[in-house]
């Protein structure tokens, strides 16, 4: 099979849909299938190449920043390992950003990758007069990918077409993607649009499905429920030198995303922790691996108590996450106060066996629905946090602080979310096995 991938971006970013479609691609290159991805442009990368098999074709930028980047030749960049630390964000970040809010941010439809939409459509045009593809599937957020996809299935009605909906669009009211009092209306038209066209339609969670059928009637028998995706084949690194094992370390992995997730009841949650408990603050170490927005920077600095206890890492590459996945004690989770979101990295943790922390911040909750009956859980509401939470906290950690999952109760639970089963769900999607 002859497969095209529209993806805003690609390897050496980093992010979930990059994470989830690098690991299909690569999965169905070893299969035998012919891969190629449409993404933005990157400084210092050809528009044209070949990596791990997988053909690439770059075109346009993937945001106004992205196009500051390629234009400076910026070797740290927001996305990439070692890119945007905490610590290099400023008064004049703080300030850059709320005129973009006030500015670009304001005008922009559908999204900020919207720079991408005319050099990438013209891109996939061209491929699909050179190919002849046998399945597409466009990746969005960003919605723009969608609006690419949507140009190519109006140039061949013929192609199959899936839409791969890892964030909605148009009914998200959580979270800013454009400016609704203007595009309100043009939002649902556009995805009405992308829904009527696709022949198929992929979601993670079923409250996501749910969410689709009640604002789009008569697309539900389309879409079907593909979860996250735990990449077996990522092998981690010897070691995470920051990890000392005479410490308790409590690990979240993961970006936030200001308001739908943030650190704050985490953060309130860990002070009360160490205020009650004072045998702790000689013990744990609190690891934060990811972007840090500068929107939710904030955050850590009401906490003057944990600075001493907080390890901020940045972005690292898979290879070093796998590692200090091995080696937490346990981890994190900071649930989104959407119903229809997973996030992304709920695979990996089930496969890691690990004891985990969760915030919850939505009824109902996909995250503990995900887990479900997993033994070593202590989910805790965020309205709720006070002593008696904080107290909880201390006596879970001192009964789970050596104990994990052994590897058959793992594999028991892990198995329906490998990259075989979920790569493998796509092309029945795409009418192909």
């Amino acid at each position: 099979m002859k497969l095209f991938i529209i993806l805003a971006q690609y390897h050496p970013a980093l992010n979930p849909n990059v994470y989830r479609w690098r690991a299909i691609a690569t999965y169905w290159i070893a299969q035998g299938h012919e891969v190629h991805v449409l993404c933005t442009k990157r400084s210092g990368l050809p528009d044209e190449a070949v990596f791990e098999g997988v053909q690439i074709h770059r075109a346009g930028q993937n945001s106004l920043l992205d196009w500051f980047y390629n234009l400076l030749h910026a070797t740290r960049r927001r996305g990439e390992v070692g890119g945007d630390l905490p610590s290099r964000q400023g008064a004049f970040r703080k300030g850059l950003e709320k005129l973009m809010d006030l500015t670009w941010r304001s005008l922009y439809w559908p999204d900020g990758r919207c720079l991408w939409y005319v050099p990438g459509k013209k891109k996939a045009l061209q491929l699909l007069k050179t190919n002849s593809f046998d399945g597409m599937i466009s990746v969005g957020a960003p919605f723009t990918a969608h609006l690419i996809g949507l140009a190519c299935k109006r140039s061949n009605t013929a192609l199959k077409w899936l839409v791969d909906i890892e964030d909605p669009f148009a009914f998200v009211d959580a979270y800013f993607i454009n400016n609704r009092l203007l595009y309100r209306r043009l939002n649902f038209r556009a995805e009405a649009a992308v829904l009527e066209a696709a022949d198929a339609i992929a979601v993670t969670v079923d409250a996501a499905k749910e969410t689709y059928g009640d604002y789009f009637p008569g697309i539900e028998a389309k879409i079907t429920v593909v979860p996250p995706l735990f990449d077996p084949g990522l092998v981690a690194a010897s070691d995470f030198e920051e990890f000392d094992p005479g410490r308790i370390h409590l690990s979240y992995l993961g970006a936030f995303y200001s308001p739908i997730r943030t650190p704050d009841a985490a953060l309130k949650l860990l002070d009360l922790l160490l205020e009650r408990h004072p045998e702790f603050q000689s013990r744990l170490l609190i690891h934060f691996f990811g972007e840090i927005e500068y929107a939710v920077k904030a955050a850590f600095e009401r906490y003057p108590r944990l600075v001493p206890n907080l390890r901020m890492h940045g972005l690292v590459d898979r290879e070093q996450v796998a590692a200090a996945m091995l080696q937490t004690t346990f981890l994190l989770n900071i649930g989104n106060t959407t119903t229809y979101n997973l996030p992304s990295k709920s695979a990996d943790y089930l496969a890691s066996g690990k004891p985990m922390v969760h915030i919850s911040a939505s009824n109902p909750d996909t995250f503990v629905a995900f887990m479900a009956d997993y033994p070593m859980l202590l989910s805790v509401k965020a309205e709720t946090i006070g002593p008696e939470a904080a107290d909880s906290l201390a006596k879970f950690m001192m009964e789970f602080q050596y104990q994990q999952l052994g590897a058959e109760a793992i594999e028991v639970r892990i198995k329906p979310y490998r990259t075989a089963q979920i790569a493998e769900a796509y092309l029945r999607l795409l009418g192909k096995e």
